[in-house]
């Protein structure tokens, strides 16, 4: 933990402790014990007393804290008594959903371009933290978040982020999964599209004269080039991705009405989280029957054979025959 998000840390304390006006007044030593609480270590009178000065005198931190000590009460208090170094006075049940927000969002500070905002989401860890007056317990130990692995090319997040905000045309070596080696590629970026933990770069290919999917993680030897480029008007993101399921794009493809029957038990789950902004499930004398409008990609298909038995695809006839085709394979497989 870095000093100042110690020292962060310790001027919220200061600011509960002084501005507590269910107990008044209080001494440096009581001031001192609550921040060594909050911390976990040892924390110096001298320290608190910078800190206190600081809160009152340093410009950069901008609280200009009307604090002053009490001879009579042997304490410290505001001069203003409405005072708070938390412009925003918070619940806790707002408290807890900024630490649910906050959480979910440190997930993602050292990736890329968020790492320039690592320091910004400390202070809002920094503030959830002690800005509750509940019984303090540790969010981990109630809420478990999904850990994300960091996938490679995350690296080049930043300089795309950055040419995409400029119009700057980026240059790199892209490889392929089905072949071996690689080509240079030149692009104007777009848009960047993040699906299930990988990144994604959706531009103008210089090469292929058309808007290209192209993943971070097959990328190699990324640099920015001298020329300033214009978006194409006609391009929108969300129309390009409006019939799609994953990273798959509408290149040219019509949407197609996609009609499954589902088992009552994947329809319950399908009711609470849909698979797409289409979908339609209704009741019928055979089960459910999902419907949706989309077009045919492998994400689609592969979303539809991970539900294995749970469904049956009724249309389109050339979907229906591609996923048998496929269990088709699987069975021989498992057959031998």
């Amino acid at each position: 933990m870095p000093a100042n998000k110690y020292a962060l840390i310790r001027y919220r304390v200061i600011d509960r402790c002084v501005g507590n006006k269910y107990r008044p007044y209080p001494d440096i030593e009581r001031i001192q014990e609550k921040c060594e609480e909050a911390l976990g270590k040892t924390v110096s009178r001298s320290t608190i007393e910078k800190d206190m000065n600081a809160m009152k005198n340093d410009g950069a931190l901008g609280y200009e804290a009307p604090i002053a000590y009490s001879k009579e009460y042997r304490g410290y208090y505001y001069t203003e008594p409405d005072y708070s170094i938390q412009d925003v006075p918070l619940s806790d049940e707002e408290i807890d959903a900024i630490k649910i927000a906050a959480n979910t969002l440190s997930t993602f500070r050292d990736s890329g371009p968020f790492k320039q905002y690592s320091s910004a989401i400390d202070k809002i860890l920094d503030r959830v933290e002690i800005s509750s007056s509940a019984p303090e317990i540790e969010l981990e130990e109630l809420i478990q978040f999904e850990t994300v692995p960091t996938m490679k090319g995350n690296e080049h997040l930043s300089t795309l982020f950055g040419a995409a905000r400029e119009h700057k045309t980026v240059e790199f070596d892209y490889g392929s999964y089905r072949k071996s080696g690689s080509k240079k590629r030149k692009v104007d970026p777009y848009l960047l599209k993040e699906y299930r933990n990988r990144w994604y770069l959706i531009g103008w290919s210089h090469d292929k004269q058309k808007v290209i999917i192209y993943g971070l993680d097959r990328m190699e030897k990324l640099s920015l080039t001298k020329l300033d480029f214009v978006s194409d008007p006609d391009f929108d993101s969300d129309v390009y991705f409006k019939y799609s399921i994953g990273i798959t794009a509408n290149d040219g493809q019509s949407p197609q009405d996609v009609e499954v029957r589902v088992d009552n038990l994947l329809a319950k789950y399908l009711q609470s989280q849909p698979v797409h902004h289409s979908q339609e499930l209704t009741e019928t004398k055979e089960g459910f029957l999902l419907k949706l409008k989309v077009i045919d990609t492998y994400e689609l298909r592969e979303k539809l054979l991970g539900y294995g038995n749970q469904v049956e695809v009724l249309k389109p006839a050339s979907l229906r025959a591609e996923i048998k085709d496929q269990l088709q394979k699987t069975f021989k497989k498992y057959a031998k």
